[in-house]
């Protein structure tokens, strides 16, 4: 992590669909169980232009494209299953 931020998160949507909310503040959410194709990740905050997805050992981070900020990981997942379906704006 980056000196100044907070980790949060790292618990399971649960079963079936999920959306999660993805913030921009001080905190990356980890998200642990994200199914590409399924689950969907919603940000109210930002536009499709400003976000970069990007593979990161093992993990995929979803970034702020003009700072590389990094607001979501999702774990074990690659960053070629992500599509635009799984991100709303």
């Amino acid at each position: 992590g980056r000196l100044g931020f907070k980790f949060r998160g790292g618990e399971p949507g649960g079963a079936g669909v999920d959306q999660f909310t993805v913030a921009k503040d001080d905190a990356i959410d980890i998200i642990t169980d994200f199914v590409p194709g399924t689950d969907k990740l919603f940000f109210p905050t930002l536009t499709r232009d400003l976000i970069s997805v990007i593979d990161r050992g093992g993990n995929t981070l979803v970034q702020e494209f003009s700072t590389d900020t990094t607001l979501v990981v999702l774990t074990g997942i690659t960053a070629s299953t992500i599509n635009v379906g799984d991100l709303v704006f």
